[in-house]
């Protein structure tokens, strides 16, 4: 079968009216941000960072059953997945002998200064090596140390900058380890420097240590309170620990500062989704694919939540554009074969194709994962197969988290009973005008 065209054959079965199933209320109005008493705080100056722990990294986040959630897009300073953009900028210079530096020659202090400023500048642009940066931090240092400088704010600024833009090279090149160890140096150098924070914030992050990550984030915006970048990384870690109001909060920062950054929607839309506000999440997918149309895992996400309030045509539709965008999408697969096995309309109910949807779920996903084995236990107990159900389930159970297990085995016992799930009858709507928005 086509795994683009994969839910034409029950597109047509899909006879609902969506204007029938929604109320004619508006939502409410989208939440302001927390109130600064309520914000997380810088409770000190940045202290240097634990010690990465030993191994790759790791990123332990949440998933959904009936969508795969999406993993915190934890961003760099300088964004590591993206070409290398330009450096940030120099610390600027704001001592007056270092500006009349040039018209002073007994000022050795501004002549040092100037000249590393001026080595800074050509070191800057876009493609400078490791080694250039290198050869800057040791002059700085040897300044430091010839003209007894080494508590010279200027020069500590600018040694912290070369530190950070190494770490940043180090980072792009796959090296975490030595990016942490400079990103650590400028921030101690400097704890005003915001992009160090961030950049040590988000290798911590990735490494799994998400409350100093959060402590790294928190600080640098304390220090540039219009650093979208922090916002964004804080609201992706808040999302990921479930601390969803802060998460929309933080995110409504970031959009006033990047309104066409299409992901910010969609990390947006994913906390409102689970805090039961499906009006706002649709709103709020459908703007993040009018800014980055056809993308495919805010197709996934805006069909859950079309499902969780019983729009499943309008769910179908989104599955079967994902799938066709992306044809290995693992978590488009996994959707459509939870919806066809648990839907409780049962005229969007295929066991069959279910069981084959959860198949190629597990082939194009992660090996081991409890949520597409949970799906794949649902798709063979909807077939009739609870032998098999009951396998994979108690495969599910053993790997999910423990806070996750519970309802796991409550469907193992479903299936050794010989009985398949079902999902509980919708009992609410999402607000009209996003729907039909959504089906233009």
């Amino acid at each position: 079968m086509d795994a683009t065209r994969f839910l034409l054959s029950i597109t047509a079965a899909a006879a609902l009216s969506a204007a029938a199933r929604c109320p004619g209320d508006e939502p409410a109005p989208l939440p302001a941000p927390l109130p600064a008493a309520d914000a997380p705080r810088p409770l000190a100056e940045p202290q240097p960072a634990a010690a990465l722990p030993p191994g790759d990294r790791t990123l332990t986040l949440p998933r959904s059953i009936k969508a795969a959630a999406p993993r915190p897009q934890l961003h760099d300073a300088f964004d590591l997945e993206k070409p290398l953009s330009k450096p940030g900028p120099l610390p600027p210079v704001r001592d007056d002998q270092l500006q009349q530096a040039s018209t002073n020659p007994t000022s050795p202090r501004g002549q040092h200064l100037l000249t590393l400023y001026a080595e800074a500048e050509r070191m800057a642009g876009r493609g400078r090596s490791a080694t250039d940066l290198t050869d800057l931090i040791e002059r700085c240092e040897q300044a430091g140390e010839k003209l007894k400088l080494a508590d010279d704010a200027q020069l500590s600024r600018l040694t912290s900058w070369a530190y950070n833009r190494r770490g940043e090279l180090h980072a792009a090149a796959g090296q975490p380890r030595q990016a942490f160890a400079d990103f650590q140096h400028a921030v101690v150098l400097d704890a005003h420097n915001a992009a160090a924070l961030v950049n040590r914030g988000v290798t911590l992050a990735e490494y799994g240590q998400t409350d100093e990550a959060l402590a790294d984030f928190s600080h640098a915006l304390a220090h540039d309170p219009s650093n979208a970048l922090g916002y964004r990384n804080r609201a992706e870690l808040f999302a990921g620990r479930g601390e969803h109001e802060r998460a929309i909060a933080d995110y409504n920062n970031a959009i006033a500062q990047l309104p066409t950054d299409a992901g910010l929607y969609a990390g947006r839309g994913f906390a409102h989704a689970q805090l039961g506000r499906y009006s706002h999440a649709v709103r709020d997918y459908n703007e993040s694919l009018r800014l980055m149309p056809g993308d495919a895992q805010t197709l996934v996400l805006r069909a859950a939540a079309f499902a969780e309030v019983g729009y499943y045509e309008q769910a179908v539709t989104d599955l079967d554009a994902a799938l066709a965008v992306d044809a290995a999408s693992a978590s488009a697969y996994q959707s459509v074969a939870w919806l066809l096995s648990t839907c409780p309309d049962p005229r969007f109910r295929d066991p069959a194709k279910a069981v084959e949807a959860a198949n190629r779920a597990q082939r194009f996903g992660a090996q081991g994962d409890p949520w597409l084995l949970d799906v794949a236990a649902a798709a063979h107990a909807a077939a009739g197969q609870f032998d098999h159900a009951v396998r994979i389930q108690q495969q599910a159970a053993m790997l999910a988290p423990q806070q996750a297990r519970r309802e796991l085995q409550e469907r193992l016992a479903l299936y050794r009973q010989g009985k398949p799930y079902r999902q509980p009858p919708v009992r609410t709507a999402v607000d009209p005008g996003a729907a039909r928005q959504a089906r233009r």
